[in-house]
């Protein structure tokens, strides 16, 4: 779930860079994660590439409208254009969720996460993780994922901490940091189940 998570967060923060203060570094490394070369620069191949992994399907203009017309685009031309660019008050998460919600539903099921998991090559969501995974992500357990549980996934918030079972410890860890102690895990394996 931490890595659907990132992706998910770069994907909804790209739209709200200007609200943000954005470094290069950060666009870099973004780049980076989706460039066939691993490399701060990105051709219409590689986020078209990128974007397959995702429901929405994107047509080839739109995909020429994100890489401003050109057929690559550096980290510097991204940041500029992120941090230039006047874009109107939105919700990303709200955004980001659409994104994955491309029949409009309201919701997302276990199979979306499968499916992106799949493409983005995290892994199998296996039929004994479906009924941990619901645990985890559906907070008012109406079966589905809809944009609240979605909110609290994103933001890992106390009570997400709470029902993972993850104490909060005040002195050695920063704000929104939660504790894997207890669970009989070291960090490996807690990459591993998420």
């Amino acid at each position: 779930l931490n890595k659907i998570t990132q992706e998910t967060e770069l994907l909804a923060n790209q739209a709200a860079l200007n609200d943000m203060n954005i470094s290069l570094q950060e666009v870099e490394d973004f780049l980076k994660e989706i460039s066939s070369f691993n490399a701060p620069k990105i051709t219409k191949k590689d986020l078209k590439a990128y974007l397959q992994c995702f429901p929405k399907k994107y047509s080839p203009k739109e995909i020429n409208f994100l890489m401003n017309g050109e057929n690559e685009m550096d980290a510097n031309t991204l940041h500029e254009l992120l941090t230039t660019t006047n874009i109107e008050p939105f919700d990303p998460v709200e955004e980001a969720f659409k994104l994955l919600d491309v029949e409009g539903n309201g919701f997302l099921t276990v199979d979306t996460f499968k499916t992106i998991f799949k493409n983005l090559n995290f892994g199998e969501i296996t039929p004994s993780d479906e009924d941990i995974f619901k645990e985890v992500a559906d907070f008012d357990g109406d079966g589905v994922i809809n944009l609240d549980d979605f909110r609290k996934i994103l933001s890992q918030s106390p009570e997400y901490a709470e029902r993972m079972g993850l104490a909060h410890n005040e002195g050695d860890m920063g704000e929104g940091d939660m504790d894997m102690e207890g669970m009989g895990m070291d960090e490996d394996e807690e990459a591993e189940q998420l």
